[in-house]
């Protein structure tokens, strides 16, 4: 299934994710990007090439922020517009999931005040959400949510 994501062409047309057999090789691979932005947009496409790869995720259907429909908004309670969230993916077995992907440079901990936003706009009465990270680990205000599930930079190996 070909990519939504606005530069999933770029990236293909550059042959960016070409010979890449890790997760680290993938890491490697965005030292030759120009900017955050760059990188942060070949970690959402690499993630979403994951949730419909992996076995356990078994994404039926991903939306992108801002592809997300009004009704998939309306039953998470999701808000308007492109804040606090990258995503939702629908499972093998309907469940809506939403999902937030942060690339950190520094690769250790990833701190709660990255993630706030996706917590305000995914805590109403949602029982699952998925954090996606290349950190080696969650902070502490992270790990105590409810709700939440996180992959993180061992998983993707």
């Amino acid at each position: 299934m070909p990519s939504k994501h606005k530069n999933a062409r770029l990236f293909l047309r550059q042959e960016f994710f070409k010979g890449l057999k890790s997760f680290k090789d993938f890491e490697e691979k965005t030292k030759t990007l120009s900017n955050t932005t760059e990188v942060g947009d070949a970690f959402e496409i690499l993630v979403e090439a994951y949730l419909y790869l992996n076995p356990v995720l078994r994404a039926k259907n991903v939306y992108l922020v801002g592809s997300v429909p009004a009704k998939i908004r309306e039953e998470l309670n999701l808000p308007d517009g492109t804040k606090g969230i990258d995503g939702v993916y629908e499972d093998k077995s309907g469940e809506l999931i939403p999902y937030q992907v942060k690339y950190r440079t520094d690769y250790d901990t990833l701190p709660s005040a990255e993630v706030d936003s996706f917590f305000a706009s995914t805590e109403k009465s949602l029982k699952d959400r998925v954090i996606f990270t290349n950190a080696r680990n969650f902070s502490k205000d992270i790990v105590s949510r409810t709700g939440m599930r996180g992959i993180r930079a061992s998983q993707f190996y």
